[in-house]
């Protein structure tokens, strides 16, 4: 999967988010557009339980759960070690 298979979309609820989600190896990537730079995207990545989770060499601490001011390219790689697989290690997935 790559980045242009996002599909973004204004949010359902009425904020003023443009938002994709999408399902990679049983986890789901939410991935927003940043309001003030269109260049740049935020992502958070959900667990089976839908619990936000951090994965060890992306997240740098176990409080920054959202991921901000990333490029296409920054958000390509966590769509490929998702795709490649990750698992629970304690609080972090590696």
């Amino acid at each position: 999967m790559k980045f242009d298979d996002l599909q973004f979309k204004a949010d359902p609820n009425g904020l003023p988010l443009i938002r994709a989600r999408t399902e990679i190896n049983g986890f789901e990537l939410s991935v927003l557009k940043e309001p003030n730079d269109p260049n740049k995207y935020e992502f958070a990545v959900f667990n089976a339980l839908g619990e936000m989770i951090l994965i060890e060499g992306i997240h740098n601490n176990e409080y920054d759960t959202v991921i901000r001011y990333q490029t296409s390219d920054d958000v390509e790689l966590v769509m490929k070690r998702l795709e490649h697989g990750i698992e629970a290690t304690g609080t972090f997935y590696r």
